[in-house]
């Protein structure tokens, strides 16, 4: 539905990534405890499946209340949008909210940090001690000893661009750069929490480029 949806609006198909080997999925769904499994990829969040396939979602049904993190990019005139939103049904359990407030909480923090001339190891950092700071440190980015190494990459003609909003990265925010930056949560066995947002630097700062509303979507 996801996918019908937006092709009545342009998008054209499969994503375009350089990874070898890697096909890149239009969207992917993780729902309670499929969202606390470890990805064996290099974002912090997949669907577990098989060793081969990690973003290979599986059938079940999703639960009353279970918090549901949908990944949607698309492909629009040759250039990606790429952007997640926690969704429920019913109402979810206050860990569960309160970790999609925080995620939404630090994606906020990350767009104020990033301007022209800001280094994207601050970017990153910024992030993290944001996420420390809402007690979050073992479950933002990842599982320990699994946690991604970035915050945020470029995107464009490709999925994923250079540069990458990544821990000790030395080069520096630019306007006209344009990022998917993804906070996002695990929670072992439980679930996963978390947004992800395009953001456009500008010549003074920085803004959100995606239109849906960074919320819980709830029905």
């Amino acid at each position: 539905m996801f996918e019908a949806y937006s092709r009545t609006l342009g998008h054209s198909g499969k994503l375009l990534t350089r990874h070898y080997r890697l096909e890149g999925f239009p969207f992917h769904v993780l729902s309670g405890k499929t969202g606390g499994f470890p990805a064996s990829w290099i974002p912090p969040s997949a669907a577990r499946a098989c060793p081969r396939l990690s973003l290979r979602g599986r059938a079940q049904t999703h639960g009353k209340n279970e918090p549901i993190l949908v990944d949607f990019g698309t492909l629009l005139d040759g250039y990606h949008i790429d952007e997640s939103r926690m969704f429920v049904m019913g109402k979810m359990a206050d860990k569960a909210r309160d970790a999609c407030l925080a995620s939404i909480e630090i994606l906020f923090a990350v767009r104020e940090k990033m301007a022209p001339g800001v280094a994207l190891g601050e970017v990153f950092e910024t992030a993290v001690q944001k996420a420390e700071g809402l007690s979050l440190k073992d479950q933002f980015l990842g599982l320990p000893g699994l946690k991604s190494r970035f915050i945020g990459h470029g995107i464009g003609l490709e999925l994923v661009e250079n540069p990458v909003l990544a821990r000790g990265r030395k080069e520096v925010l630019k306007p006209g750069m344009v990022f998917a930056v993804e906070p996002k949560c695990i929670f072992k066995d439980e679930f996963a929490a978390g947004i992800e947002s395009m953001i456009h630097v500008t010549e003074t700062g920085s803004r959100f480029l995606s239109l849906t509303e960074n919320k819980i979507f709830s029905c």
